[in-house]
């Protein structure tokens, strides 16, 4: 766990394989990310509002997963977020919500992305591709 407050945190600006699960728990706290990074573990995000900002580099969900929890607001800015499947992003409630500003969102070949939980958001420009469908129930 890494109580993050109203702090912000810089990964490396070097290419990144991240392998274990981690709380982020924050208040308007930001994750800065400066290089290709390879999610293989769970990334769990609690507060009002936390940020993952990418700065144009990618963040790659082939095994990895980003969870919101229950009353807590996640905004993924400026990034690109590759191989999405079904599970890759997700919220715990209903009070849980997603933002999308400015995302290049690439769901993983033949995959479909169900969002049956919380809410999403779209700002500036959203490009999602794949050959799978997404749904939002």
């Amino acid at each position: 766990t890494l109580n993050m407050g109203y702090y912000n945190v810089e990964l490396s600006k070097l290419p990144l394989v991240w392998n274990s699960d981690l709380h982020w728990i924050g208040q308007t706290s930001l994750v800065n990310i400066f290089a290709h990074t390879d999610l293989r573990g769970t990334w769990t995000f609690t507060g009002p509002r936390c940020e993952i900002t990418g700065h144009g580099q990618v963040l790659d969900l082939a095994q990895g997963a980003i969870v919101v929890d229950n009353n807590s607001v996640l905004c993924l800015s400026n990034i690109t977020l590759d191989n999405i499947t079904e599970s890759a992003i997700r919220c715990m409630g209903n009070n849980s919500k997603i933002i999308l500003d400015n995302v290049v969102w690439k769901q993983d070949a033949g995959s479909s992305y169900i969002f049956d939980q919380g809410s999403i958001e779209f700002m500036n420009k959203v490009r999602m591709s794949g050959n799978g469908l997404f749904v939002y129930s």
